[in-house]
């Protein structure tokens, strides 16, 4: 791989200024902005959004083509704000999942020792499955060590001391040592595995929860998600297009793209799972409100994407699930 120094902004901005991308913001200002809010590698990244002369005949060739470094300063400050809506929104979801749970146990009299004992056999069992058909390096245990980590925390530490052994575990201290994807095992285990919930609104709600988990990993490992605008999704969830055509009333032109951008596809996803599963009131006007909001900051600047197709119809596509979205939480609580 060919060595890359890091070199100070003013090259870097010297660098960008060969591929023609100064003019709505100078190479003073976005020196400054490199050094003081941001940095090169992620803002970079944006850059790929955007097509370049290709034909060695162009005048420009291997520039770029309507890009200007605002642009890509905005498309970061964007990003960052969409990052902030996916973490309120999943941690709203992780709640109701668990108070979802807790609920429906407490009801149905399960036993707290005994479901979390089927739990972390179902999932060593599937982790074997996998390694086996697969070659998934997956530890069979993962589920269970992972609670052991917790006592590493000042947060944590004394939860897990008390309850992270598992001969003193029961679901309820569960619930509140495992992380996201702790919660999602249990949810599906629990209510698809155990109940055999098979409703259609049940298996809705278990098909987002792959997406919403990715996208919440993203966000909250603070990466960036809108430069997947342009890539190609490998596995899109079919039903996650139809409700969003059925359920939001989105434009079929862009509901195409669900299956098209990760980014789409899942903050779609995101926001279906968080109507399905929220159901305070407050929690959903907030949420309304602030999708809203969202969507008026995306549009603040959106003549700077209309001469890429893909960007400009992704930044529009995700204004509308912004839009339609917050109509329907803010319509009703479940």
């Amino acid at each position: 791989m060919k060595e890359r120094p890091l070199i100070p902004a003013e090259q870097q901005v010297a660098h960008l200024a060969e591929r023609g991308v100064f003019d709505i913001m100078s190479p003073k200002d976005a020196v400054a902005f490199l050094r003081d809010k941001n940095f090169f590698f992620k803002v970079k990244a944006f850059a790929k959004c955007f097509s370049t002369y290709r034909s060695p005949a162009s005048e420009g060739y291997g520039r770029y083509v309507n890009l200007d470094f605002a642009y890509l300063a905005e498309l970061t400050r964007l990003d960052h704000h969409l990052r902030e809506h996916i973490l309120s929104m999943t941690l709203d979801i992780e709640h109701y999942m668990k108070v979802h749970l807790n609920r429906t146990m407490m009801d149905d009299g399960a036993d707290g020792k005994e479901v979390l004992d089927l739990l972390f056999a179902h999932e060593r069992l599937r982790k074997e499955r996998m390694l086996e058909e697969r070659f998934d390096p997956s530890d069979p245990e993962h589920l269970e060590r992972s609670v052991s980590y917790l006592g590493d925390s000042n947060y944590t530490r004394d939860l897990a001391n008390k309850y992270g052994r598992r001969e003193d575990m029961y679901v309820w201290n569960y619930l509140e040592l495992v992380s996201f994807g702790g919660i999602i095992a249990l949810y599906k285990f629990y209510f698809y595995d155990l109940r055999r919930e098979r409703s259609q609104e049940a298996e809705s709600v278990k098909q987002l929860l792959f997406p919403v988990k990715a996208l919440r990993n993203a966000a909250a490992h603070n990466g960036n998600v809108l430069n997947t605008i342009g890539q190609r999704l490998q596995k899109p969830v079919g039903s996650i297009a139809t409700a969003a055509r059925e359920e939001l009333g989105i434009d079929q032109e862009l509901v195409a793209l669900t299956k098209r951008f990760p980014v789409i596809h899942d903050f779609t996803a995101l926001v279906l799972c968080f109507d399905r599963i929220v159901s305070d009131a407050d929690a959903r006007s907030e949420k309304a409100t602030g999708l809203r909001t969202l969507r008026e900051r995306f549009l603040e600047h959106a003549d700077y994407f209309e001469k890429q197709i893909e960007l400009d119809r992704g930044i529009r596509m995700l204004g509308e699930v912004m839009r339609s979205g917050a109509d329907v939480i803010s319509s009703s609580s479940l």
